[in-house]
């Protein structure tokens, strides 16, 4: 492992499973570059073993949310139906993760909407 100063600008340089890799830091700190090369290191540790931060479970509501922001580019009324089909599991099961929605959920879900005669129920 090193750290040393080019033109500059601080580059390290280390061997990792049989590859040199040698990369810029972008900065004239070496300090900031053994910090960087540190975050490189432990970059590559990870990914060889295939170790990822897992993202939180997110709530039902905020997932539909986030899903139907990534719909853009839909025409108007896609859109409309899109936010239709997500407005009734949001509002009944919103407040719960989605890991937590299980089958019964959805089942009770749908006969509830059938007892208030929902015209998305009729549509299994």
């Amino acid at each position: 492992m090193s750290v040393h100063k080019r033109g500059g600008v601080c580059w390290y340089e280390f061997v990792f499973n049989g590859s040199r890799i040698r990369e810029s830091t972008k900065t004239n700190n070496k300090a900031v570059a053994r910090e960087a090369e540190r975050a490189r290191r432990r970059e590559l540790e990870l990914g060889v073993n295939r170790l990822t931060k897992r993202e939180p479970m997110p709530l039902l509501k905020s997932a539909a949310e986030q899903w139907l922001a990534s719909l853009g580019g839909l025409a108007d009324k896609s859109l409309a139906s899109y936010e239709q089909y997500v407005r009734t599991p949001s509002a009944e099961l919103g407040d719960r993760l989605i890991c937590d929605i299980d089958y019964d959920a959805i089942v009770r879900l749908q006969h509830t909407g059938s007892q208030k005669g929902s015209p998305s129920a009729s549509c299994r």
